[in-house]
């Protein structure tokens, strides 16, 4: 059975004023806050608070003021971001059997004595955005997570981190998550986990999958061999491109809908909507050869299994 318009129009009676008051309070910023009154928004917001339209209510103005304050939409592959994607530590992949795009963080090369935590936190604010507008593309509601504990020890060992990257996936970008698939996990870390945990909710902890040492064979039950990098049982290359992140950008920024990946106007939009790439400098022809790639991909879209919204 699925959410009642009754539910999602309640919700956003209750939160439509409050949101208009913090950006009001922005001193004319773009708004942070818009995406959070669409109707899918708002169906996400009360699934993960068990329909309960007071709490919803309660989670999506926390979100809000999060928003307002930390504006993840405005985050760009530079600096702080781009100096933390440059370590190799995120990685995106492909889409898994059933559409949804995923990312791999390679846990053990993070250093908290050299990754400050506000980097660390933008740059992974940075990609779950960037899922988002994929997962629009694809026609998904939700992303997979790799978890690689290969190396990982007392040095990379950061709680503080992880506690609050886990509160803002499941805080300020509720039901996204389909899966955290945690690998090549050392006995260090489940005195790490045990610390982690208490900080989840279960509906959270419930899609985290602890995987065995065959995980490759594990892994392609959910992604097809294209789709999972060759590190982890498939033949996609993964490694970080700067070119492939500026170029995916632009075709967001130039292409409102996400959903319109591909338009017969694609080269057009690419070269009049964007002019220069982050760091100032004129987009190269490479560039833009990618920009328009991307803006005529045809992304693979593999039905999610059919489900309700679960509460009237």
């Amino acid at each position: 059975m699925e959410v009642s318009d009754r539910l999602v129009l309640e919700l956003r009676e209750r939160v439509t004023g409050v949101l208009e008051s913090l950006e009001d309070g922005a001193h004319g910023a773009t708004s942070s806050t818009a995406y959070l009154l669409q109707d899918e928004t708002l169906v996400r917001f009360l699934r993960a608070r068990k329909c309960d339209v007071e709490a919803a209510a309660s989670m999506v103005i926390e979100c809000a003021r999060w928003r307002v304050a930390f504006r993840p939409q405005d985050l760009r592959c530079e600096g702080r971001v781009r100096s933390e994607l440059q370590m190799d530590k995120f990685v995106a992949m492909g889409q898994t059997k059933s559409g949804q795009p995923s990312f791999l963080i390679f846990a053990g090369r993070h250093n908290p004595a050299e990754s400050p935590l506000e980097n660390v936190v933008a740059a992974v604010v940075w990609m779950l955005e960037l899922m988002e507008k994929r997962m629009a593309a694809y026609g998904v509601d939700k992303c997979t997570i790799l978890m690689d504990y290969s190396g990982w020890g007392y040095a990379n060992m950061d709680n503080k981190m992880t506690q609050e990257v886990l509160q803002i996936i499941q805080n300020y970008y509720p039901e996204r998550l389909g899966r955290a698939f945690m690998i090549n996990t050392p006995w260090l870390f489940k005195g790490a986990w045990r610390v982690i945990s208490p900080f989840l909710d279960a509906n959270t902890k419930s899609k985290v999958v602890f995987t065995g040492s065959d995980y490759g064979a594990e892994l392609r039950e959910y992604f097809d061999s294209d789709q999972l990098a060759d590190s982890h049982g498939g033949t996609m290359h993964c490694a970080f491109d700067l070119n492939a992140f500026l170029a995916e950008e632009a075709s967001y920024e130039v292409q409102a809908d996400a959903n319109a990946l591909a338009t017969p106007a694609a080269s057009g939009l690419a070269s009049s909507a964007v002019d220069e790439s982050p760091d100032g400098h004129a987009l190269t022809s490479q560039l833009e050869a990618e920009v328009t790639a991307i803006l005529r991909r045809k992304p693979k879209r593999r039905p999610e299994p059919a489900h309700g919204r679960g509460c009237v």
